[in-house]
């Protein structure tokens, strides 16, 4: 695994590229809403990233950690505040977890969610929140201790998927 820089604007727009291509493939994407075929958002350039390379140094997969001082500036802090849950802070929000469909089934995913819970801890972090898909949320329930929260939510960007509301709050 290899932490890439936000601002290397070539990793960048690779990543965006192969979270289209992956998620496209799946048939869960509004295409529509990515005329440039590349996924990337406004926390893309605040935000941490992970990969995994192949040989020929294509992306096999990738993971977004960001950290939040308040819920309320989490990307999915909004869904928490809906179901009157509340998460100690500063909250970190794991997200954009693509694994290619060669490679699923190896550990790489759960790789990827053990490097981001070790960051945000190690970022002062006191809880994570995620929306989760259905087989990301079992990993991150049976191997890493995230709680289900009951919250279930689809988005416009993916709205095929439905996503479960998960948390994880660090023992003090």
């Amino acid at each position: 695994m290899e932490e890439i820089s936000p601002s290397d604007k070539d990793a960048m727009e690779a990543i965006g590229r192969f979270r289209m291509l992956v998620w496209k493939k799946e048939g869960e994407v509004a295409e529509h809403l990515f005329p440039d075929g590349i996924w990337l958002d406004r926390l893309d350039p605040v935000a941490r990233h992970w990969i995994l390379k192949g040989q020929e140094g294509n992306i096999l997969a990738c993971a977004r950690l960001t950290v939040h001082q308040t819920l309320d500036d989490n990307p999915d802090g909004y869904l928490w505040r809906e179901a009157n849950r509340t998460l100690p802070e500063p909250v970190a929000n794991i997200s954009k977890l693509v694994v290619d469909e060669k490679i699923r089934g190896r550990g790489i995913a759960s790789q990827l969610n053990y490097i981001r819970i070790i960051a945000a801890k190690e970022m002062g972090c006191k809880s994570i929140n995620v929306t989760a898909s259905e087989a990301n949320s079992r990993l991150l329930t049976s191997k890493h201790s995230f709680e289900d929260t009951g919250i279930r939510v689809t988005f416009p960007n993916r709205p095929t998927v439905e996503f479960r509301g998960l948390e994880l709050i660090y023992p003090q």
